[in-house]
């Protein structure tokens, strides 16, 4: 089983949602290194397609039979792979389910993401607008040969090693940012979560 830290999230005062305080929980090195480097291979064998942006940092297919299909797109220095059900998906799940956050915030995936960071990019403070039912987030770090790129939660900065996961509920919420990459290439699998249908707020 991976090692788990509990963390209390930030201030006292921040948003609450389903009865429930802030909170980060991590998985050091959870995932093997090989299953990390498959998902980088298979992840860059999707095809690149161009996108057109839309209000809100969210971006459309000019394809549209790529509406829900894979596929990865760059933006701002990132190449982002937008993963949809279907082989790889189910892959991903197989691969690394046993080490993603428990619990009601982390009840049903809603979007699924791979983002490759190059040098000299960064994510910028933000709160998560993937899905308006967003409740949690986790990150799985699929390398860690590479300077900078710290992630930061609420002030809670992680420089983490290979195949740690970290979650997050509150993401929708909670402000959070990675930090510029110096040296290198940055792979992450992101994963937004809902609420499980019997715990959805009314």
């Amino acid at each position: 089983m991976p090692k788990q830290k509990v963390q209390n999230l930030m201030k006292e005062d921040a948003p609450k949602r389903a009865g429930g305080g802030n909170f980060i929980v991590v998985h050091d090195e959870a995932v093997h290194a090989d299953i990390c480097a498959d998902i980088i291979n298979k992840f860059e064998e999707i095809p690149i397609i161009e996108m057109t942006e839309l209000e809100g940092n969210k971006f459309m297919p000019v394809d549209e039979s790529y509406n829900d299909k894979s596929h990865r797109y760059e933006s701002k220095g990132k190449i982002h792979g937008n993963i949809y059900p279907g082989r790889f998906f189910d892959q991903i799940f197989d691969m690394v389910g046993f080490a993603l956050p428990k619990g009601r915030e982390f009840g049903n995936v809603n979007y699924v993401q791979i983002i490759k960071y190059n040098e000299g990019s960064h994510f910028p403070w933000h709160m998560d607008i993937a899905d308006d039912n967003d409740s949690g987030t986790a990150i799985l770090m699929l390398n860690d040969n590479f300077v900078g790129g710290e992630l930061n939660v609420g002030g809670h900065r992680f420089t983490t090693k290979q195949g740690t996961v970290i979650g997050f509920n509150n993401s929708t919420r909670v402000l959070h940012c990675v930090e510029p990459l110096w040296k290198g290439s940055r792979y992450c699998l992101a994963i937004w979560f809902g609420l499980a249908e019997n715990n959805q707020e009314e």
